[in-house]
């Protein structure tokens, strides 16, 4: 299911989770899992689940076409932003980018935020320390919607689908598309070497450079299960060492560290997992921790962003409305 305070956070509140803890001390989970990853679902001290796969959200590129522009992996958002205008003036889309399906700004919005607000800003508006609704949040956006007014996207991206964006990429019409690491197997499926991946430079130079991810989903198990034990001891096997090359090896990452260079998996599987490893750390995918309501709110607004009809200002304002409501609620425990 998903993490977060908004989804198994209430589920924990209402009593409808499993409490874990004592497994976890059984087996060790906590000390073989990151501790990021077990505080993702960690609620009142106690352990509700277990992280399924870490991912983060990147950009991919076609290794080939940075070749034809004569140009590298970006180290600077400067540099990707040229990178963009060369394939822009070459009449190639520099970033293969859709939102019919309304949740691929969301991972745009991360990343934005990630790289103009930073992890730690993030941070205080998860903890309700401060608020979305602040100029610095609302630049990011801004600054996303340039990309967009620019063309240095796909046009008309309100009305292409995942699939077809995707599409776009695979067959090399496009130099760059940002998503995330649950891609990994298609990219390789359909572009073989060819593609490459990398995190996208922070926009303020004085940010370490750090991709929004996270754990995209958890194993819980229903509070009145009659077989909790059997229930942990099945948690524990999926989450082994042995099983865990398994999930190396099928493009995921799961929370389980093993010696990569003895798996037989992919070169950009392997750049993935240095990116997910990086001395930055990963900063936040925001859907994923946000109560359904403020999500269904976002992904309107995030759309009249796209279509030039608002504001950074006043996505992030409607946003944290929409938030102060869920929590006020009770739909939102940190």
């Amino acid at each position: 299911m998903i993490l977060g305070p908004g989804y198994l956070g209430v589920l924990a509140k209402s009593g409808l989770a499993l409490d874990l803890t004592s497994f976890a001390d059984q087996y060790g989970w906590k000390q073989r899992f990151p501790e990021w990853v077990n505080e993702r679902v960690t609620f009142d001290n106690k352990m509700y689940g277990i992280g399924n796969e870490i991912e983060v959200i990147g950009v991919y590129y076609n290794k080939k076409i940075f070749e034809q522009l004569g140009v590298e992996v970006p180290k600077t958002y400067e540099e990707f932003l040229s990178i963009c205008e060369k394939a822009k003036a070459e009449g190639i889309v520099p970033i293969s980018f859709d939102d019919k399906d309304q949740f691929p700004a969301f991972h745009l919005e991360s990343v934005f935020y990630t790289g103009v607000a930073g992890k730690e800003k993030i941070e205080k508006v998860l903890s309700t320390e401060e608020s979305f609704d602040q100029p610095i949040f609302a630049e990011a956006l801004n600054e996303f919607y340039r990309l967009i007014e620019k063309g240095y996207t796909t046009e008309n991206p309100l009305s292409i689908s995942y699939d077809d964006g995707n599409k776009e990429f695979y067959s090399e019409k496009a130099a760059m598309r940002i998503t995330g690491t649950w891609m990994v197997a298609g990219m390789v499926e359909n572009l073989g070497d060819d593609v490459g991946f990398f995190l996208l430079p922070s926009v303020d130079p004085e940010l370490p450079t750090s991709g929004p991810g996270g754990i995209g989903g958890a194993f819980v198990v229903n509070a009145d299960t009659k077989y909790p034990e059997e229930s942990a001891e099945f948690l524990d096997y999926m989450f082994s060492e042995e099983v865990a090359k398994i999930w190396y090896e099928n493009s995921k990452i799961p929370p389980v560290s093993v010696n990569v260079d003895e798996l037989n998996i992919n070169s950009l599987s392997k750049e993935v997992i240095e990116m997910v490893n990086s001395p930055a750390g990963l900063s936040y995918n925001i859907d994923v921790l946000m109560p359904q309501k403020v999500n269904s709110v976002t992904q309107n607004i995030l759309q009249e962003l796209i279509a030039g009809k608002k504001t950074g200002e006043e996505v992030v304002k409607e946003k944290q409305k929409a938030f102060d409501e869920e929590i006020d609620a009770g739909n939102y425990e940190y």
